[in-house]
């Protein structure tokens, strides 16, 4: 597969996940949120919150909800997991929901400008940190052990090379 088609295909990935993500919220609002009136807020009357800065607000973060899904997605599908790492597996699978989790923060963010859902915005955030915590322990035992032998590496290389320089004299 070419590295376009690779690209296309992260691409479509991300997006049907931002549509599905939209989707989801559209389906909680026209279920539970037409009944708050909270987007009739948007009269400039609470401290400047205008309609035009709340829809600056909703695409702003919608576009940041999709870059996180493209990214978690591509490196899901493209990072090559190191087989003399035995946590790369998993430090991958977490790196992903850590960068996916992050985008789905911006996605409720969008979503509390439609409807108030604070108590439930809120938990999810706690619930991301706690996954996004755990992950970066092992993103960077993983950076560790990677640095740590690719130091070696480089180290044992340069005193082959200075070896056969030495042999050439």
């Amino acid at each position: 597969m070419s590295a376009a088609d690779k690209l296309w295909h992260v691409i479509r990935e991300a997006t049907l996940y931002f549509l599905l993500g939209i989707g989801l919220c559209a389906l909680h609002f026209a279920v539970f949120g037409r009944t708050t009136e909270f987007a009739a807020r948007w009269d400039g009357g609470c401290t400047g919150w205008t309609r035009w800065l709340a829809v600056e607000n909703l695409v702003g973060a919608l576009m940041t909800w999709w870059a996180y899904c493209a990214i978690g997605i591509g490196v899901g599908r493209l990072h090559p997991v190191v087989d003399w790492v035995p946590e790369s597996r998993l430090t991958v699978r977490l790196t992903c929901a850590f960068i996916l989790l992050c985008g789905l923060t911006h996605l409720f963010g969008a979503y509390t400008n439609l409807n108030p859902v604070y108590a439930f915005a809120t938990h999810f955030q706690s619930f991301a940190a706690t996954v996004s915590d755990v992950a970066s322990v092992f993103v960077l035992a993983g950076l560790i052990r990677v640095f740590t032998q690719v130091s070696a590496a480089r180290a044992r290389a340069e005193a082959r090379l200075a070896e056969l320089e030495a042999k050439q004299r």
